[in-house]
C-alpha cells in the first residue's frame, strides 16, 4: 500500500513538471509534439513504452544554451524504469504457493526494488540538470532564439 501511494504521489509531482519543461520548450522551439502529450503518452498503452522517452529526451537536448544529450543519466534512468516496471509485472504474477516460490518472490522483489530506486535517483540528477539549463535559459536576458 506505502509503494502505491508512492507511486501516485510521485506522479502527481513528476508529471506537472514534465508538461511545465516540455510547455517551457515548445514556447521556443518547434517540439515534435503537443505539450499535452508529456502528459498523455503516459496512459496509452504501448506508446508509454517509448513516447515519454522521446519527450525526456527532447526536453533534454534542447533545454539551455547546450544540449544536454550527452548525459547518460536519460537512457539510464529509461532502461532502469522499464526494467523495474518489467520485474513488479513478474513478480504480481508470480505464485507464491510453495516455500520455494516465496524464497523466490523474496529474492528477487528486492532486486526489482533496489532497481526502482536507482532509476528515481537517475531521474533527480536529470530533473535538475533540466531545471537548471531552462532556469539560465529562460531568466536569461539574451535572445532564447533557437
Amino acid at each position: 500500500v506505502l509503494g502505491v501511494v508512492g507511486v501516485i504521489v510521485g506522479a502527481a509531482s513528476f508529471l506537472p513538471w514534465f508538461h511545465r519543461a516540455y510547455k517551457n520548450l515548445a514556447a521556443v522551439h518547434k517540439t515534435k509534439h503537443r505539450p499535452g502529450w508529456a502528459i498523455g503518452a503516459w496512459f496509452v498503452p504501448f506508446l508509454n513504452l517509448f513516447r515519454p522517452y522521446q519527450i525526456a529526451k527532447e526536453i533534454a537536448g534542447l533545454s539551455g544554451r547546450t544540449p544536454m544529450s550527452q548525459t547518460n543519466s536519460l537512457p539510464l534512468w529509461w532502461g532502469l524504469l522499464l526494467v523495474s516496471g518489467i520485474g513488479n509485472r513478474f513478480l504480481i504474477t508470480m505464485n507464491t504457493d510453495t516455500l520455494d516460490d516465496f524464497i523466490r518472490f523474496d529474492t528477487v522483489s528486492p532486486i526489482i526494488d533496489a532497481i526502482w530506486i536507482a532509476s528515481g535517483a537517475c531521474l533527480i540528477v536529470l530533473i535538475r540538470r533540466i531545471v537548471r539549463a531552462q532556469k539560465t535559459w529562460l531568466t536569461s536576458p539574451v535572445s532564447h532564439a533557437p
